[in-house]
């Protein structure tokens, strides 16, 4: 597990690029949004330097050489008042510590440049795969090209400081053969198959089916996704109207870190979840969740199952440090976090492992009268088991919380939940331990941040996390970046935060 990147990029930037004058994308303007982690777009490797934007050496993104791009070489898209209307594709590799990256190069307020799919051009400098419909499925996308082999993978790439936006089965672009086309309805912002040792850092990806999504397959080695690191970006309103199956961010991978990222609601009719998960080596960490269908769901992989079946990791699955904030008003669903599969018919896939679920702050608002009750974790079958440790769990009306539902073998250590809880749903068929250890109340005692206030029960509260659990070493810190966390008294604070 790596933390690349942690806390020496803490000052954010001053705002976001705003939509173009025309209005030509539709619902999330990336202006609105608080920008997330700022990365610093220098060029240090040792290939070349390719500046894009107006008055720089390639005035549009389609003018450079994607085909020949190599270790170490970067590609700078500095800011300007217009989005660009281009798609990109990355399909060659850079090297172990001297990656290609792509990188966005803030305006004079801080504005990130855009990257918009709405009406863009696909340029044929780009040597897009000769499978035209590949082309309706994203903005950014990192895939072989047509001179490549079957099988080849993309590696070591970085992709930072950008707004991409406009990956919707409403919005039309031209491919490289001149047609008009519209985007699939599983379009995303950026669309990651077969890529390997990939870092995501500091984007906003708003307005498309899915923000993210990275797609691995047992067809070769080759084909499997691996090493994917997803830190400090903004998810904000995708989503598809009326589907379940878009989500803001969609990992298949293995080996994933998704860290000091702010999800924030999906689209206004989107059913999908916040962030869903088929991954072996997932470690889901101090992030910042709002909303959702599922706030976080971690089910069973399906293309590359056999990959993740082979992979120890596949079951173990951690947890921590988040704020997770579901809301029934909003739309929200009754289960906050899903673990193990929902793949019917494939149970024989499912994860059963174990979910290390530690050092979270959950939040649900809900009454009785619109959700009867309201599951914190939603356990697949009673194979897999759920070990929750120094989280809070707080519960705003009158439905029903349970700590988990129907099925699962749930150990708890030291957590605290609002008084008048379930264990678990009245028709529960698992098993449940520790429940002694539970601290039960009426006030958590959270200042507006949901850190603990002086006199707070939480404080110095923790006991000791699982063995082999990692240390909670760090939290969230808004727009969407880390600080460092430490004890402050005699033990650490239960929840995502270390109190004042």
């Amino acid at each position: 597990m790596r933390i690349s990147l942690p806390f020496a990029a803490t000052a954010a930037l001053a705002a976001l690029a705003c939509a173009s004058p025309d209005g030509a994308s539709g619902g999330g303007d990336a202006g609105s949004f608080t920008p997330p982690m700022a990365v610093a777009c220098e060029h240090t490797g040792s290939g070349t330097v390719y500046d894009v934007g107006d008055g720089q050496p390639y005035p549009a993104l389609g003018d450079v050489p994607w085909y020949a791009l190599g270790p170490g070489d970067t590609v700078r898209v500095h800011w300007r008042a217009q989005p660009y209307r281009e798609k990109v594709l990355l399909s060659n590799s850079g090297a172990p510590g001297d990656p290609i990256r792509l990188c966005g190069v803030p305006g004079p307020g801080g504005e990130l440049p855009v990257i918009d799919g709405n009406g863009a051009v696909t340029s044929p400098n780009q040597h897009w795969h000769p499978y035209l419909p590949l082309q309706d499925a994203a903005v950014v996308m990192v895939t072989e090209d047509d001179d490549d082999r079957y099988g080849t993978r993309t590696e070591y790439l970085a992709i930072e400081g950008l707004v991409i936006r406009g990956a919707y089965r409403d919005y039309t672009y031209t491919n490289s053969q001149g047609d008009v086309r519209n985007y699939d309805s599983f379009a995303a912002g950026l669309y990651i198959t077969h890529g390997a040792h990939i870092d995501v850092r500091g984007n906003v990806f708003t307005d498309n089916g899915l923000g993210l999504f990275t797609l691995s397959k047992d067809e070769t080695d080759a084909h499997v996704t691996e090493d994917i690191l997803i830190e400090g970006n903004l998810f904000s309103g995708n989503g598809v109207v009326g589907e379940e199956a878009r989500h803001n961010c969609y990992t298949q991978a293995l080996g994933v870190v998704v860290q000091f990222n702010r999800f924030e609601r999906l689209r206004d009719g989107a059913g999908g979840g916040n962030y869903k998960d088929r991954s072996a080596g997932t470690v889901f960490r101090y992030n910042w969740v709002e909303g959702g269908a599922r706030q976080v769901d971690l089910v069973d992989a399906q293309e590359h199952v056999d990959h993740a079946l082979a992979d120890p990791r596949y079951r173990e699955t951690f947890v921590y440090g988040n704020v997770i904030l579901n809301d029934e008003a909003s739309g929200d669903g009754g289960h906050i976090v899903h673990y193990g599969g929902d793949t019917l018919g494939f149970e024989q896939n499912f994860r059963k492992g174990t979910l290390y679920f530690f050092h979270n702050t959950v939040v649900t608002s809900a009454d009785a009268d619109d959700r009867y009750r309201t599951a914190v974790i939603e356990v697949s079958t009673n194979d897999e088991t759920v070990d929750a440790r120094n989280n809070v769990i707080v519960r705003h009306g009158t439905t029903h919380l349970a700590l988990v539902g129907r099925d699962g073998q749930l150990h708890l250590g030291v957590n605290w939940v609002s008084d008048g809880y379930w264990t678990a749903y009245e028709d529960f068929r698992g098993s449940v331990d520790g429940e002694a250890n539970l601290i039960a109340g009426a006030d958590p005692g959270l200042d507006a941040d949901l850190r603990p206030v002086a006199g707070s029960p939480l404080i110095d509260a923790a006991g000791p996390l699982a063995d082999g659990a990692p240390p909670v070493d760090a939290e969230y810190a808004p727009p969407a970046t880390g600080q460092p966390r430490s004890v402050r008294g005699a033990a650490m604070d239960l929840g995502a935060f270390e109190g004042g």
